[in-house]
């Protein structure tokens, strides 16, 4: 029906805005699937859908409030959780403000179509015991395979992944954050690193001892070795190319299981174990916000109703009887 402003959106929000790859073929995904569905919907002929941009922005609207609802009814019948409706709520919402501010369009059907509630799930977390036995076990591994002379490869992914996800852990940082991350954004002397996030934001992040000391063996020993192809990526595979999310993921699933961790485990957990036990702590959520990356303080708030341990002992430390 309009996929030539769809086209025009998704390049403004990869080219202009600088949004990730992933979150644009969301975007992508969502507003293909509502195109799909006015097609049929309003059963638009070969022709049509062939059009140019003014004709596209009359047929864009013909799109009113109440064919919206219908669409949104239609996604909750066939199964899709809240998450994922709220998900494709927000990417039509942004391609309709996005219309209205290049006036294709004159108002936004959105202004009066209430934003979808989502049920909050509480984020999964490892306990510091859990932490501890995770990242106990991968030392373990490196102990057990520095004893032998014929499994240098194991030895060498094991170092790497012991680094990882202690730096994972002390950083929160996401998963394609620490793909992306170059080692010349990476500053060991001084404990910090410089994260490029969503919209390419830059942000800096320090770390801890921990992650320093096992930083500091990969860099020096490890890295030289699996840096084939001379790549500027931290964190390198055994193949010389840059770590990926599957393998990261693969990698986690593998350690949680050999060191007998009943949750499930991926790469994402890791951040929220970092924020949890950061406002556990005391941290003040604005803080955690910013290491975070989160645009807004509400997405970071959710860490806070997992916290009633500290609620608990503060309300006994301060309430008057």
């Amino acid at each position: 029906m309009f996929k030539k402003l769809i086209f025009k959106f998704l390049n403004y929000i990869l080219l202009e805005r600088n949004y990730s790859k992933n979150t644009y073929l969301s975007y992508k995904n969502d507003l293909e699937d509502f195109n799909d569905y006015l097609n049929a919907r309003l059963i638009i002929s070969n022709t049509q859908r062939s059009e140019d941009d003014s004709n596209s922005s009359e047929m864009i609207k013909k799109v009113d409030i109440n064919l919206i609802s219908e669409y949104f009814k239609t996604l909750k019948d066939k199964g899709c959780n809240s998450r994922t409706i709220a998900r494709k709520y927000s990417s039509l919402n942004s391609f309709y403000k996005y219309l209205l501010e290049n006036n294709y369009i004159e108002k936004t059907p959105f202004e009066l179509f209430e934003y979808p509630k989502i049920n909050i799930s509480l984020p999964e977390y490892l306990e510091y015991e859990e932490l501890e036995k995770l990242l106990e076990c991968i030392e373990k591994l490196i102990k057990k395979e520095k004893n032998k002379n014929n499994s240098k490869n194991n030895l060498l992914n094991e170092i790497r992944d012991k680094a990882l996800f202690e730096f994972m852990y002390s950083t929160g940082v996401r998963v394609s954050e620490v793909c992306e991350l170059k080692i010349d954004n990476i500053n060991i002397e001084e404990s910090f690193c410089i994260i490029f996030g969503k919209g390419k934001k830059e942000r800096i992040i320090p770390f801890g001892d921990k992650a320093k000391k096992d930083l500091q063996e990969y860099i020096q020993n490890i890295r030289p070795i699996l840096n084939k192809k001379n790549k500027s990526y931290l964190f390198l595979s055994r193949n010389g190319d840059k770590l990926s999310r599957i393998t990261i993921w693969k990698n986690l699933k593998k350690y949680g299981k050999i060191s007998g961790l009943k949750k499930n485990l991926y790469p994402h957990i890791l951040r929220h174990t970092f924020a949890t036990h950061l406002i556990s702590n005391g941290a003040d959520i604005r803080f955690v916000q910013e290491l975070l990356g989160h645009e807004s303080i509400l997405t970071t708030q959710i860490y806070t109703h997992l916290d009633t341990k500290t609620l608990v002992e503060f309300y006994k430390k301060y309430s008057f009887r």
